[in-house]
């Protein structure tokens, strides 16, 4: 029985090709889903490489900002640091300026006077010399 002998004598046969070309329809969306899903599993593969990619970026970005901050925190403590050594220097510039004032110019006239003390005595001892000899 060929397929014309079906039709005509098969009271389903309009049917049968109805199922027919819904299996065929439905074989041509299986074939096109799976080639999606083949599409997909590729995009996912992709993605998930990407993502990959990104945690190790973040991750190594992550470690230069922690170094970053650690240095930005050693920045901070050396220059407080500075700081208290630039006040205590700024101090000891003035200390030692009273110092290198006071003692040279006390020196200064402390032999000022004692020069005047000597030359006032000496004087006064020639006067007296000469007023005894010649005077007295």
């Amino acid at each position: 029985m060929g397929h014309e002998d079906c039709e005509q004598t098969c009271p389903f046969h309009g049917t049968c090709k109805g199922l027919i070309r819904e299996c065929e329809q439905l074989r041509e969306n299986d074939r096109l889903l799976m080639q999606q899903v083949g599409d997909t599993k590729v995009k996912v593969a992709e993605v998930e490489q990407s993502s990959r990619s990104a945690h190790h970026r973040l991750d190594s970005m992550e470690e230069q900002t922690k170094a970053v901050i650690r240095l930005a925190v050693s920045v901070e403590t050396m220059s407080d640091k500075v700081e208290k050594v630039l006040t205590l220097f700024e101090d000891h510039d003035g200390r030692l300026a009273s110092l290198e004032g006071g003692p040279g110019k006390t020196a200064v006239k402390a032999w000022t006077w004692l020069l005047v003390a000597f030359v006032s005595g000496t004087v006064g001892m020639v006067f007296a010399i000469v007023t005894k000899k010649f005077g007295g």
